[in-house]
């Protein structure tokens, strides 16, 4: 074994991507609540907002799967708009029964 490096191996299967430590579920909420208080110009309020904004997530989330806020987004919201970015393979939830 000349290359030990060669092979990577997770330390879980089914660990979520991970952007500064959160996953693109809690990432998303927080930096869309801080970027908007950065514009109104209330930086410390949006921090403060997007702190308790990643609790309650944390919250909701706990014992469930790492997309299951992503999944509760797609199946209850309609996002027109946003589900064009975020869930691009899907089909709209409009289309939950397909015939065969």
């Amino acid at each position: 074994m000349s290359n030990e490096n060669k092979y990577y191996i997770c330390k879980k299967i089914d660990e979520p991507k991970r952007y500064v430590g959160l996953t693109l579920d809690e990432f998303i909420p927080i930096i869309a609540i801080i970027g908007i208080c950065f514009l109104l110009g209330s930086l410390a309020t949006g921090i403060g907002l997007a702190g308790a904004v990643w609790l309650v997530i944390r919250y909701f989330k706990k014992g469930q799967g790492p997309g299951w806020f992503l999944n509760l987004l797609y199946w209850h919201l309609p996002l027109h708009y946003l589900g064009k970015v975020l869930f691009i393979k899907t089909p709209p939830t409009s289309a939950r029964h397909w015939l065969s």
